[in-house]
């Protein structure tokens, strides 16, 4: 007869502590996202801006792809985005047309490139230049670190 009075005690007491489980385990995984995020999101004080152009961060690793953001482009502004290696190698070309799009995103991922005598990945690291051609805006300037990104050692090499 004590047994049956003690069957609800112990259900309940297994119950409980499988919610606390469960609430314990769902409260670590939502801080490991949290902490993922907030090292992989660039905060507000790495972007930096000119005009319309947006780059979300000024620092990059090795191997690793440089985001712009161009909004708020006007009908009457076209021209060019130039992009310049450290050594003032002009590796892209980005043109923008306000009339066709006032808003629109790119990427591109340093790398070597024989073509352009940027031979080997220690010459991608260093300050980076962008300037505006057809609008007068302040160029900017952001920087890829000597330091790789997860695996990006496989992705970019010697080429000339």
């Amino acid at each position: 007869m004590l047994k049956k009075k003690f069957i609800p005690v112990i259900l309940g007491a297994i119950a409980i502590t499988v919610v606390v489980l469960i609430s314990v385990i769902l409260t670590e995984e939502q801080s490991v996202d949290r902490n993922f995020l907030s090292e992989t999101t660039p905060k507000p004080s790495e972007q930096i801006s000119s005009g319309p152009l947006t780059i979300l961060n000024s620092k990059h690793r090795l191997a690793e792809n440089v985001f712009f953001v161009i909004t708020g482009l006007e009908p009457n502004q076209k021209g060019n985005i130039l992009v310049f290696s450290p050594k003032g190698t002009l590796y892209t070309t980005i043109p923008f047309d306000g009339a066709k799009k006032s808003d629109f995103n790119y990427y591109f991922k340093p790398d070597t490139v024989s073509g352009l005598k940027i031979c080997t990945p220690e010459e991608l690291v260093g300050i980076w230049t962008v300037i505006f051609s057809g609008i007068d805006y302040q160029s900017l300037q952001f920087e890829i670190i000597n330091e790789w990104v997860l695996g990006g050692e496989a992705e970019i090499g010697e080429v000339c």
